[in-house]
């Protein structure tokens, strides 16, 4: 059972909500009201779809409300109990990123957030699919006769296809398609199989086989040359490669002496150039005493270099106490030109406050004095106002008594005693007199309130006045406390600005001292003292290199003379192995040759060998094709049987049904039964008349009648194909219905229709409809009929 459903930004629902309980559950309202929408959303909550969703007439995201307000989602929440659990589902829809959906059962999460693992497993605890409850369930706006206007021929597709048999039909056509497919492909294979026996000859098999065991033996005496040969030709080979090692050797030898000889040569004209730069030879000088001078040196400038440093560092300090005393100065003299002449000490400053705080003491004191006379007068107004009302009442009250008395009335109108005439007149003139008397009260009342009103305005306009003052005050003291905060920091400007100029006369007198001992020219006489020291040490280092490169290049020459390399000697020997090793070559070429008219023999055995086993293979194919052409001529019989035993059986039961159903749900008495009868491949729709004959239904029944019809038969297929599920929807029932028709189809629909189903919901625009309510009555309407948002409105049952 369907227990509630929650509507937020679904169409034109802004906000409704809606409770429903067993029997006819009824949702009436004007065309557009959002009624049907209400019943697409129950569908889409339970399979993430409805049926105008489905046919692609409408996208996702023109559910979410457009107006009067643009929505960015949209959200269906709906509670449901089934086989003893409760269930709730929820599914939000988003324009800008993707839906959502949850499923709790007995309040624990079981699906979501994805949102066709929610629909899945909806389907399976309710055990319905979509297309089956919008088959057996859901019937759409104004299609509760749908099947009754149907031909014959087109109500058998359309019942097949609810009752799943066109199944059956779309599986013989393919098995028939198979069949026709499977017989060409046996025509194919016998034609191939043809072809293939004409190609292949078992002579040219035999021939091919003596060729190839005469050109195996001769490549088998040509690889025994080769071998042999290359035997022989290994000792001259190795000779030949210590010659090569042997002239490797000598080439780099000669290489390195000519590279000695030029090194040597070079040592020697660098080291002349030193000795004449320094006016000392370089073998002279000792390479200790050098060092140590270079190390002294380079001290020297290191200390140099750091005075210096020092004294640039000093200097950018030097520069930026300066830039900031202007800085300070600068921010000094633009503070000052904000305070006004007059004001640019403490003492004046505090003055004026002083005298500021007693004015806004005293504007805060008549402020408070002026909201108690206020105070004092509404009181005043609501006591005059109080007693005005009741003056009010007792005069109308009066007014009422003299009318009951002036209508010649013989009773007292209060405790209806009978009345003398004289008593009669005597009460008239007292009424009379009281009612005057409260008049007048009144009017005395009513001038009082007018004199406090006039009191309160003036007294209003005045506080008005004080609280403008207490404004101007109060900027006033705001302005006074950011200049006391100016003078404050000009104060500290001024003493930052000393505290600079005593620290830019230090770093002055740390920059003299520091440049008494280094300056440039003292760095560059060192610097030049160091290079000197480094072109003798560069000098002694060039020396010592060359003595080691003229006792490299001795023992090189001594090692070439001992090698005794002969060139001539070594190309001869070349010269033979390579002759030799070509000859080899072109035997080889010879039994590559041979190898690849072998190979092409094998090749063509192999194609011989492989049709024969392809027409081995097809044969074998041919036969296995025709036991399984067989095969589905049985198969292709037995679909056809099966569809006509089960259309048979869910006809029937179907019919049962309908039997069953049409005592309690048809409000006439022109017909006894209804029923669906096979007749030449159609379907017809049938009735008994109370004689006994069947008849067809087709042009022969009012709208009420049809209706009734249209109504049992869609409960019928409802309680065969879904039978677990106690719910339908009958949207617009009432279409082409006469006065008459709607009022008996609202009886049965009241009084039979919930014996039968559960829960059933009624989607109407007719308010006769009203009365077939025995759940809830809802009555929807816009705000505005041009867009505006729905409301859902709980209505108590006729």
């Amino acid at each position: 059972m369907i227990k509630s459903l929650k509507l937020k930004n679904w169409r034109s629902h802004k906000d409704s909500e809606f409770e429903f309980t067993e029997g006819t559950n009824v949702l009436v309202g004007r065309m557009g009201s959002g009624k049907s929408s209400a019943m697409d959303a129950l569908c889409f909550a339970l399979f993430g779809s409805f049926p105008a969703l489905q046919r692609k007439e409408v996208e996702l995201s023109e559910i979410i409300m457009t107006r009067p307000s643009m929505e960015n989602e949209a959200i269906v929440e709906m509670e449901f109990s089934y086989n003893g659990k409760n269930y709730k589902v929820e599914r939000k829809i988003f324009r800008k990123k993707t839906n959502q959906a949850k499923l709790y059962c007995n309040g624990v999460l079981i699906a979501g957030p994805k949102v066709s693992d929610v629909t899945k497993a909806v389907e399976r605890e309710i055990e319905l699919n979509y297309e089956l409850f919008s088959r057996a369930v859901y019937s759409e706006q104004n299609q509760l006769d749908y099947f009754l206007r149907m031909t014959p021929l087109k109500r058998k597709e359309k019942f097949d296809e609810l009752l799943e048999l066109d199944k059956y039909e779309k599986a013989r056509k393919s098995a028939v398609n198979v069949k026709n497919t499977l017989k060409k492909i046996m025509e194919e294979r016998a034609q191939q199989l043809k072809n293939q026996r004409e190609q292949f000859n078992k002579k040219e098999l035999s021939v091919l086989k003596k060729e190839i065991n005469a050109l195996e033996e001769k490549i088998k005496k040509s690889h025994k040359e080769i071998e042999e040969k290359k035997e022989k030709l290994k000792e001259e080979e190795a000779f030949v490669k210590r010659l090569i090692e042997k002239r490797e050797k000598f080439k780099s030898l000669k290489e390195k002496e000519i590279s000695l000889k030029s090194r040597v040569s070079s040592w020697k004209e660098e080291i002349k150039s030193i000795e004449t730069s320094i006016g000392k030879k370089i073998e002279l000088i000792s390479k200790e005493n050098a060092e140590k001078q270079k190390e002294k040196t380079s001290i020297e400038i290191k200390e140099i270099e750091k005075k210096l440093l020092e004294s640039r560092e000093i200097e950018s300090k030097i520069r930026e106490t300066i830039a900031r005393q202007e800085q300070l100065m600068e921010e000094k003299k633009a503070l000052l030109s904000r305070i006004p002449p007059g004001l640019e000490n403490k003492k004046k400053l505090s003055f004026e406050e002083e005298k500021l705080q007693k004015e806004i003491e005293k504007n805060k004191n008549e402020k408070e004095k002026i909201e108690k006379e206020l105070l004092e007068l509404s009181k005043k107004e609501t006591a005059l106002r109080e007693k005005e009302a009741v003056t009010s009442e007792k005069r109308e009250r009066e007014k009422e008594l003299l009318s009951h008395l002036e209508k010649a009335s013989s009773k007292c109108p209060l405790c209806q005693s009978e009345l003398s005439k004289s008593t009669r007149e005597k009460l008239l003139e007292e009424k009379r007199k009281t009612i005057n008397e409260l008049k007048a009260t009144e009017k005395k009342i009513f001038s009082e309130i007018k004199k406090l009103t006039e009191s309160r305005e003036m007294l209003e306009e005045k506080k008005n006045k004080i609280e403008k003052e207490a404004q101007t005050l109060g900027e006033r003291e705001i302005i006074i406390r950011e200049l006391k905060k100016t003078i404050e920091r000009i104060e500290r400007i001024s003493l930052k600005a000393m505290e600079s100029e005593k620290e830019k006369n230090a770093l002055l007198e740390k920059k003299k001292e520091i440049e008494k001992g280094a300056n440039a020219k003292a760095l560059e006489e060192k610097e030049e003292a160091l290079k000197r020291i480094e072109a003798i040490l560069e000098g002694i280092a060039k020396f010592k290199r060359l003595k080691e490169d003229l006792k490299e290049l001795e023992e090189t020459t001594q090692q070439i003379t001992a090698l005794g390399f002969n060139e001539e000697k070594a190309m001869k020997a070349e010269r033979e192995v390579t002759e030799k090793r070509e000859k080899i070559n072109s035997l080889a070429l010879e039994v590559s040759s041979l190898k690849e008219l072998l190979a092409e023999k094998e090749k063509r055995k192999k194609e011989l060998n492989q049709r024969k086993k392809t027409i081995e293979e097809l044969e074998r194919k041919t036969k296995a094709m025709k036991i399984v052409d067989e095969k589905m001529a049985f198969f292709i019989n037995s679909l056809k049987a099966t569809q006509s035993e089960l259309r048979s059986s869910l006809i029937g039961s179907i019919n049962k049904a309908m039997d069953s159903l049409w005592k309690k749900l048809y409000p006439y008495k022109d017909y006894e039964s209804a029923k669906i009868e096979i007749s030449k491949g159609n379907y017809l729709l049938k009735a008994k008349t109370s004689s006994g004959k069947w008849i067809n239904i087709e042009g022969r029944m009012s709208g009420g009648e049809r209706s009734a019809a249209a109504l049992t038969l869609r409960i019928a297929f409802s309680l065969v194909l879904a039978r677990n599920l106690g719910w339908i929807i009958l949207d617009e029932p009432t279409h082409n219905l006469d006065e008459n028709a709607i009022n008996k189809l609202s009886e049965m629909m009241r009084n039979e229709l919930p014996k039968i189903v559960e829960q059933v919901f009624l989607i109407t625009h007719s308010k006769e409809m009203e009365k077939a309510a025995s759940g809830a009555l809802y009555l929807l309407k816009k705000e505005d009929e041009k867009g505006g948002f729905t409301r859902a409105e709980l209505l108590p049952l006729r």
